[in-house]
């Protein structure tokens, strides 16, 4: 048994969250759906129980039980992030993830599409990321707002996020690729003395998203098989301790009652 520990990259929050609204494309294009066909009609048959078919949850959810996996503590306006992670059946995933302003912990899921052999029970990854990217632009226009002391109305975000794959996992010959993300913002905006232009210019300078993808950023990890630390024959190592084995914390979590999920939201 062992796991891998990639250091979180610190990035600030933008401001509250958002109501406007987003649309988002997610495009994948020449994959080998044929070849790919008879094996994901015999996974999708068989439940299993570390799967998403096995488990009667929603794909996110509130994890309460014992869940030690708390975050880095820094100071405001500096949040930090740890994600804990494992493989389900086939291409399913699922992460526990806890950040440092509380005490929740939430489980989310992840499948693929027939192009990649999965079961299309969840969002991919990419869906994830993209949905994230919407939400935290249209936050931090609105926060940008109000330090202007503009008020907006009607706000919308169209985002298109372009993905591409081709080859097989299997055969070690896949190429992925992404297009810069195409952002269009429309709103109407009042009182104040910034234009919306000024506003998203600078949402998206203090973006964390933004910043992401815009910046390089230097990424360090730690490998540990069987209880003992292996050093990172390529990628940089961490200095930091090494934490527990998180697969313990897949066993020791509950799923929080959807009722009691919603008023925490809406509060």
């Amino acid at each position: 048994m062992g796991f891998l520990v990639a250091d979180p990259t610190i990035v600030y929050g933008v401001g509250p969250n958002s109501s406007a609204r987003a649309y988002i494309t997610d495009v994948s294009t020449s994959l080998h759906r044929a070849a790919l066909k008879a094996e994901r009609e015999e996974m999708s048959t068989k439940p299993h129980r570390n799967s998403i078919e096995s488990a009667d949850t929603p794909l996110v959810h509130k994890a309460g039980g014992k869940v030690d996996i708390a975050s880095p503590q820094y100071e405001y306006p500096t949040f930090g992030f740890r994600v804990a992670t494992r493989a389900l059946e086939g291409m399913q995933k699922e992460a526990l993830v806890a950040q440092s302003h509380d005490d929740i912990v939430w489980r989310i899921v992840c499948d693929e599409g027939p192009y990649l052999n999965g079961t299309d029970l969840a969002p991919p990854p990419s869906a994830f990321f993209s949905a994230g990217m919407a939400s935290s632009i249209a936050a931090g226009i609105l926060s940008c707002s109000r330090r202007h002391g503009a008020d907006i109305a009607d706000l919308e975000i169209v985002q298109d996020n372009l993905y591409s794959m081709d080859g097989s996992a299997v055969r070690d010959t896949m190429v992925a690729g992404a297009l810069p993300v195409e952002l269009s913002v429309s709103a109407r905006v009042s009182g104040g003395k910034a234009d919306l232009n000024t506003i998203v210019n600078e949402a998206l300078a203090t973006s964390p998203i933004d910043a992401l993808m815009r910046d390089v950023l230097l990424g360090t990890f730690s490998i540990t098989r069987n209880g003992q630390r292996l050093s990172p024959p390529v990628v940089a190592a961490s200095s930091n301790p090494t934490p527990n084995d998180p697969a313990v914390l897949f066993s020791d979590y509950c799923y929080v009652e959807e009722d009691q999920q919603i008023l925490d939201v809406i509060s």
